[in-house]
Parts: C-alpha cells; sequence; structure tokens
C-alpha cells in the first residue's frame, strides 16, 4: 500500500492504513493458552538493562521520617494505584496501564515493601 497520499488522510484514513501494514503478533486470536500469553508479553516487556541497585538509590531512609508516619493500607494503595493517570510515568519507567488494570495484585506487594 503506497503511504504517500495519507499526509492530508484524516483519522480513519490513516487507521486503514495502519491495519493494512501491521503484522498481527502470535497472541492474537489466541488467548486461550497462558504460555503463549506470558511468553508473548515478557518477551516485550522485558528489560535486560534492569539492575536492582539503580532502584535502590531512590529509597528513602525511614529514620528520617516524622514520628507520625503510619503504614498504609492495601485498601489504600490500591485505591491510588487504581488512579494512576497516564502522566505519571516514573523513574522506573512502568506504563500507567499496568498500576490501573492490575492495582488489586500489585496492591498487596506495595503495601509490603519496608
Amino acid at each position: 500500500m503506497r503511504l504517500s497520499h495519507l499526509s492530508e488522510a484524516g483519522p480513519k484514513e490513516l487507521w486503514k492504513a495502519v491495519r493494512a501494514t501491521s503484522t498481527k503478533s502470535a497472541v492474537n486470536g489466541n488467548l486461550s493458552d497462558p504460555n503463549l500469553v506470558n511468553n508473548h508479553f515478557s518477551a516485550i516487556t522485558t528489560d535486560h538493562l534492569y539492575n536492582p541497585q539503580d532502584v535502590l538509590q531512590y529509597c528513602a531512609v525511614l529514620r528520617d521520617v516524622n514520628q507520625d508516619f503510619h503504614p498504609l493500607f492495601k485498601y489504600e494503595i490500591a485505591q491510588l494505584l487504581s488512579k494512576v493517570r497516564h502522566t505519571s510515568s516514573g523513574l522506573d519507567h512502568l506504563p500507567y496501564w499496568l498500576f490501573q488494570k492490575c492495582f488489586f495484585e500489585l496492591a498487596g506487594i506495595v503495601t509490603s515493601i519496608s
């Protein structure tokens, strides 16, 4: 398909061209195999440059925290994670949709971090 004529096209025509030129993922249409889905998403989301020591540099020292500090409960963390905005990309570069879609599963993990 020639794409040169799309410089003045509207959104509908642009998406039609994208659909015509894009390839379908191995996962499309086969969500019944959890291993295939897991392998697909782990392949596209794994950061081979991840270093846990990079994360530790952002940890706060709790001795400097005010005495009024109180731990948060799982439901409070879940509520906060479910409201993460798409503009809230943090230093970890985790996509916002991960928090919005998996807030319940992540809340327990985040709550237990000490």
